[in-house]
């Protein structure tokens, strides 16, 4: 139990006075200089009649111990109570007490005891890593085909781009606690515990801390993934006192970052033929570099000069640019490729340059490189079988779909099948440069036919739509062959 000052005061002043004789009462009291939060102590009060005279009914009356009496007390004569004490917060006890009798105004005392605490320090320190993981890309410029003619040149240009990714990985939250005993006598922690770490403290509990000490103790614990948080630490006495501290971590900066810089080089073009021989070009393929960190990366252009010459017309060839990149580690290459052209050749019967045409077959062995023989249809492409925002009209996109329609689409009685191959192989003819001056009427007219009718439509059709089909398809043909327009060409 524990009394204010002013307590005590108001008991005092209550008190009735009495006379005053040779009787005297003493009170002393004495305490358990330190102890720990809830250990039980013990403060002694001591009562003695230093007078001739015997006191009657003596009161104390204690902070900690309450009221105590005594009925009498000899004169030179001495009396004691032990009270045990306990508290359970940290800091100073000060314990009060007062004693008077019938026969005499009292006197008071006092004692302090102090009680220690341990001190609970977490520390927390937040890391993971951070790998940049690089990519390389290498785009040209302009895909093409590009014409370069016999002794004609063009520079080609291609962009190199290096991007770097953050990969963040190996959360983890470590550090110490720190049981710290600030008191001037050891103490026994029964056990020591760590939320959500496991801490690691050199040995098992009970844990002696001597006076002035400390226990420290770690801990590692893996996260699965940057979320903030807190460590809580907790220390238990034998007499079930506990002592808590706390830290809060937070994920920032990485503590390890990986690949934080590349290193590009371009590592120069090279001219292919459609036979993978470079005869007949000459290029200028001068070497770059650069050197790029996290997190922004970055790019640089590169330009190739490339002179035809002495190949001929009528060749698709093709420049390859390559690059790598070097994080320290690892290794990347990128390349690039852009179509380069030298011009279509002439004709016979039909006048010069590209006005002249080619038969199916022609274009069903230049849809695509085939052997030696270079891509003639890509650059061509798209073209539409019927007019444009026809119903059935068909849009033939892509090289592949090209040689299925130039054979027929694989029915080759089909007379709808087979007007598709020779409207395909006039209108490449045409986007290449020859005349359609002899073609152009039915051009028209087979278009908005086809924009309502298809190849499912054959065998529905009257005789006489069927024979018009026939008619459309021979004229084209004979067109494709040279037999009317420009010409065949060599």
């Amino acid at each position: 139990m524990r009394f204010s000052t002013w307590t005590f005061l108001c008991l005092l002043f209550a008190m009735p006075a009495f006379a005053q004789d040779d009787s005297s009462l003493s009170v002393r009291k004495t305490c358990a200089s330190d102890a720990f939060v809830n250990d039980t102590f013990t403060s002694t009060i001591t009562v003695t009649n230093t007078g001739s005279s015997p006191l009657t009914n003596i009161v104390v009356i204690d902070s900690d111990g309450g009221t105590l009496s005594l009925a009498t007390l000899a004169a030179g004569a001495s009396n004691s109570w032990t009270i045990p004490v306990t508290d359970a917060v940290a800091g100073a006890h000060i314990s009060n007490v007062t004693a008077f009798a019938d026969n005499d105004s009292g006197s008071a005392a006092q004692c302090t005891t102090n009680i220690w605490g341990l001190l609970v320090v977490p520390s927390a320190d937040a890391s993971y890593t951070r790998d940049w993981h690089w990519t390389l890309t290498k785009t040209s410029n302009s895909p093409g085909p590009i014409t370069i003619l016999r002794g004609a040149s063009a520079t080609v240009g291609f962009t190199i781009t290096a991007t770097p990714n953050a990969v963040d990985s190996a959360w983890k939250v470590s550090g110490l606690v720190t049981v710290h005993n600030p008191a001037p006598m050891s103490v026994t922690v029964t056990s020591l515990t760590g939320t959500p770490a496991s801490l690691q403290c050199g040995g098992s509990a009970p844990y002696t801390i001597t006076a002035g000490g400390d226990l420290v103790c770690t801990y590692s614990m893996s996260r699965s993934g940057p979320v903030n948080g807190t460590i809580n630490a907790t220390a238990t006495l034998a007499n079930a006192a506990t002592f808590d501290g706390s830290a809060d971590y937070t994920f920032g900066r990485p503590a390890t970052e990986l690949h934080t810089s590349a290193s590009v080089v371009d590592s120069g073009a090279n001219v292919a033929n459609a036979d993978n021989t470079s005869t007949g070009w000459s290029l200028v393929s001068p070497l770059a570099s650069a050197f790029y960190t996290a997190p922004n990366g970055g790019s640089f252009a590169c330009s190739v000069p490339v002179t035809n010459v002495s190949v001929t017309c009528d060749n698709v060839a093709a420049v390859i640019n390559g690059a790598s990149l070097f994080d320290g580690e690892h290794v990347f290459i990128a390349a690039a490729t852009t179509q380069i052209y030298t011009g279509s050749c002439g004709s016979t019967g039909g006048g010069g340059g590209p006005n002249c045409t080619l038969g199916i077959g022609y274009w069903k062995t230049h849809a695509g490189f085939t052997g030696h023989n270079p891509d003639r249809v890509t650059p061509e492409l798209p073209q539409s079988l019927g007019a444009t925002g026809g119903a059935k009209t068909v849009k033939v996109t892509t090289a592949a779909q090209a040689v299925n329609v130039l054979s027929f689409n694989g029915e080759a009685s089909n007379g709808v099948n087979k007007l598709y191959a020779q409207l395909l192989a006039a209108k490449l003819n045409i986007f290449r440069g020859a005349s359609p001056a002899a073609v152009s009427s039915l051009l028209s007219s087979v278009d908005t036919f086809l924009a309502s009718n298809n190849s499912a439509d054959w065998s529905a059709m009257n005789k006489n739509t069927q024979k018009q089909v026939n008619t459309w398809m021979s004229i084209l043909d004979q067109y494709n062959s040279g037999t009317i327009g420009p010409g065949a060409c060599q």
